[in-house]
């Protein structure tokens, strides 16, 4: 079922169903904790939603979980260079 909820999730954010997409993609990471694809897709959503502490915890669990996963670094790059809320920007890790 990781992959329903997964991919469900995913549709969900897309349509911008947000609450749906986090309870998908929060119910994927239960099933397999272990997959950086549920915390990478959830990460999104939290900075969507500019939950920005959320977003940093799922990116960094994404990479924890898969080192070689350049969406992940990627993104947490980008948010920890960006980020409109200044106690979360943070160049030099970035």
């Amino acid at each position: 079922f990781y992959d329903a909820f997964l991919h469900r999730g995913v549709a969900f954010a897309a349509l911008e169903k947000y609450d749906q997409a986090l309870a998908d993609l929060t119910t994927a990471i239960r099933l397999q904790p272990d997959q950086a694809d549920a915390h990478l897709h959830r990460a999104d959503v939290h900075r969507t939603r500019q939950q920005y502490a959320a977003a940093i915890a799922d990116y960094r669990a994404a990479i924890r979980l898969d080192p070689n996963s350049i969406d992940g670094s990627d993104s947490l790059a980008w948010l920890l260079a960006t980020c409109p809320e200044a106690r979360w920007r943070n160049g030099t890790e970035a």
